[in-house]
């Protein structure tokens, strides 16, 4: 019975720690502020010295947090005071761009994409992934700064493919045939003679076909 109770402590307080070690730690009170665009609390921590690209709770930067909130004035703080606008943070070390568009925080998408003077993988991510979420306006923003539109995988996965058949993100769904025809239309302006290819195309017109985006569908004949 000892025993038993001297296992179920050791486990108790091994899960706080666990946690650290998995989520990157507690959140800072610098990420918190920016998180909640509480720009007072964040000038005065800055002020006292804060680090302005340091990770917290989940591996997130203050600026990928301000990202995924859409909080233009804590991000427009935290870009003058150093931030690095394209230091990746969180599980998947996306940069704050990614956050932005991840939670459909368009605003700061775009403003975080005008911290980019070229062409980089970080936008060519960024692409697909607006893609596949039907994000039209930031997919016209990214392919106007100069983004290739054509790349793609072996397999046929790129841009066009992910905008006729959505997103493989298990945080986003399907989203409407207009929102999805929409982003399709936007990448064919740019890049009329792309056509769908490969496995990846295949399942992207089923997935059209599935959801009766017939406009979509007239598109890439």
């Amino acid at each position: 019975m000892k025993g038993r109770l001297v296992r179920a402590l050791v486990l108790i307080l091994a899960i706080p720690a666990a946690g650290c070690f998995f989520f990157g730690g507690h959140e800072t009170p610098l990420g918190h502020a920016a998180a909640i665009g509480d720009t007072a609390s964040m000038k005065s921590l800055l002020d006292a010295g804060a680090d302005p690209n340091q990770s917290g709770a989940y591996r997130l930067t203050p600026l990928a947090l301000a990202a995924r909130t859409g909080h233009l004035d804590a991000i427009e703080m935290l870009l003058a005071r150093g931030a690095d606008p394209h230091r990746g943070s969180g599980f998947s070390a996306w940069p704050p761009l990614a956050h932005a568009i991840h939670k459909d925080q368009r605003k700061a998408a775009l403003r975080l994409l005008d911290t980019y003077t070229g062409p980089s993988p970080d936008l060519s991510n960024a692409l697909d992934m607006a893609a596949g979420y039907a994000q039209a306006d930031i997919v016209a923003a990214l392919l106007a700064h100069g983004v290739d539109p054509a790349l793609s995988r072996a397999d046929g996965t790129g841009a066009l493919s992910l905008a006729a058949g959505g997103s493989f993100d298990l945080d986003w769904s399907y989203q409407s045939c207009d929102a999805h025809t929409a982003t399709v239309r936007a990448i064919l302006a740019t890049a009329p003679d792309l056509r769908l290819h490969g496995s990846a195309g295949d399942a992207a017109r089923k997935s059209a076909e599935r959801h009766g985006c017939t406009e979509l569908l007239a598109l890439l004949r």
